[in-house]
Formats: C-alpha cells, structure tokens, sequence
C-alpha cells in the first residue's frame, strides 16, 4: 500500500471521527427545553387520532 492510501484513508477515518465529535458536543449543548419539545413531537405523531 503507497503512502498516498494511507494518507486518504487516515483523512477520511479522522474527518469521521472530527464530525462525531462535533455532533456530540451540539446534541449534548441544547437546552433540555427543546430536547423535551422535541421528544413531545415524536410521541404526538406516533399516536393516531381518535
């Protein structure tokens, strides 16, 4: 395996690894207000009218 190889699928596993990261850090920065909404959303549209 050449060096270049290497070096693209290091780039490509560290960007992937760098945007987990990233959205960890924003799911776990939001107001526990808008998880609450939004968890309220999920359950309304799973339920049918009656």
């Amino acid at each position: 395996m050449n060096n270049t190889l290497a070096y693209i699928i290091f780039s490509i596993v560290m960007l992937h690894l760098l945007a987990g990261f990233v959205w960890a850090f924003i799911k776990m920065n939001k107001k526990p207000s808008e998880i609450k909404e939004k968890e309220n959303d999920k359950t309304n549209e799973k339920r049918e009218p009656v």
